[in-house]
């Protein structure tokens, strides 16, 4: 089959859970014979040149900058929702620099940065949007003072978009429930495959601290983590949190600054910040931590879950993560009710309680558990499978008057950037001007 991939991000650049995703899955179906090709590219990264390159067989190449450049002109009239209008011109660009995907079998896009929303409306492909965690669903979890109303047409183009896909797929079965209540369609639900680094420094001397791999965000639960260290008091272990630090709420302080404030006797005492590493790195320092943490009130997987679990460290993940259906509570790891902190608490004891003989035991079943699961053989054979019955499905069509359309095609007519604000008062306007520039220019 030929197939081709509509990604955010991928290798050989280091990145989250969607490079982890691809990263074990793309090789392995080039090795059974497959052509794949992938176009990198997003609101936030793209180049002037879009080489090609060979990573493990597969074929990379970046958004070229101009095409980008020139749809974000096209898309004049949400000058007042920016961040919606750079991922709308990077999509379109992507299709474009993708030449419709003519000759391919299937394309496969992310539902994150809206980049299916060109190949649903177009349907010049067999499309698969792969639900790693979409943009609407970010704001549910962290939304941001102000955005409110972009947060919501963000979500009505994202569920009406949907109806007009092949296929849907995503996997974890949370995030497929949630999408089949959101559309009212099918979303199937497959394990990714995952496979160690085969280049990560082994260590061999295991930490007496816990661990956290991800962003310092606020869906990732690092509140609910300070609390249940709080609860438990003085046999509170020490665990490091390493991960970027993010913006929180109005973006006028970050989440470190958040946690210093609220739990000043937690943040940096027994919750430590720690800068992020290369992922061989990170996965060296995952090997060697007592335990590692998943405290997310939502993630759609959360793959260092599953690397912790593959390297045999035991595991204590929030039912938020889409990867706790893997674990059997106090058997190949341990889980606890999101957003519970005190739940949290008690798992954190029983994990810091067991004997060398009770780990062992655990970390031999976690083991088992994401060999069996997550192959990347096995798993490239189920979705190769899915990808020859998205080849034979039927699409919704979609009318040219379709609101969606109007939305979202690209315009060419030149408007002012700024006309949507002759709508508001002129005294509003000068007040909140005013208000802003004090804050900038304040000490």
């Amino acid at each position: 089959m030929k197939l081709l991939f509509i990604l955010p991000e991928y290798l050989p650049h280091a990145g989250g859970g969607i490079i982890t995703f691809y990263r074990a899955l793309l090789p392995q179906m080039v090795a059974m014979g497959h052509e794949v090709r992938v176009i990198v590219g997003s609101a936030m990264f793209a180049e002037e040149k879009a080489n090609a390159t060979l990573v493990d067989g597969v074929k990379v190449e970046s958004l070229e900058q101009g095409l980008r450049d020139k749809y974000f002109e096209q898309f004049q009239t949400y000058a007042s929702m920016p961040w919606l209008r750079k991922h709308l011109a990077a999509a379109w660009a992507m299709y474009e620099q993708a030449g419709k995907g003519e000759g391919y079998d299937v394309v496969e896009a992310t539902d994150w940065g809206l980049l299916f929303v060109p190949w649903a409306l177009e349907q010049s492909a067999s499309l698969l949007v792969r639900m790693h965690g979409s943009i609407g669903q970010i704001d549910i979890h962290d939304p941001v003072a102000g955005e409110e109303a972009q947060g919501q047409l963000v979500r009505m183009i994202e569920r009406q978009a949907l109806s007009f896909a092949n296929t849907v797929q995503t996997y974890s079965p949370a995030n497929a429930m949630f999408w089949e209540a959101q559309t009212g369609r099918e979303v199937d639900c497959l394990y990714p495959a995952w496979q160690a680094f085969s280049n990560a420094p082994q260590n061999t001397d295991r930490s007496d601290r816990g661990l956290v791999l991800g962003r310092l965000q606020r869906w990732k639960g690092p509140q609910v983590l300070s609390e249940a260290l709080l609860a438990l008091g003085n046999a509170a272990p020490i665990i490091e949190w390493m991960g970027r630090d993010t913006a929180y709420d109005n973006r006028q302080r970050t989440t470190g600054q958040y946690l210093a404030q609220n739990f000043p006797g937690i943040w940096q005492q027994r919750l430590l910040h720690c800068q992020p590493q290369a992922p061989e790195l990170a996965a060296a320092r995952q090997a060697s931590a007592a335990f590692a943490v998943v405290p997310s009130s939502w993630d759609v997987f959360n793959f260092t879950c599953v690397e912790a679990m593959g390297q045999g460290v035991p595991v204590i993940c929030s039912t938020g993560a889409g990867a706790s259906s893997l674990i059997e509570d106090g058997v190949s790891g341990f889980v606890f009710e999101n957003g519970n902190p005190h739940a949290l608490a008690n798992a954190i004891s029983r994990c810091t309680s067991m004997s060398e003989a009770e780990r062992g035991a655990m970390a031999d079943a976690a083991r088992s558990i994401i060999e069996r699961e997550l192959n990347p053989v096995r798993v490239a054979e189920k979705y190769l499978q899915a990808y020859l019955i998205t080849t034979k499905k039927s699409r919704q069509p979609i009318a040219q008057d379709n609101w969606l359309r109007r939305a979202c095609d690209p315009d060419n007519r030149q408007v002012e950037a700024l006309s949507f604000l002759d709508t508001l008062p002129l005294k509003a306007l000068l007040h909140y001007v005013w208000q802003r520039s004090r804050k900038k220019w304040s000490p």
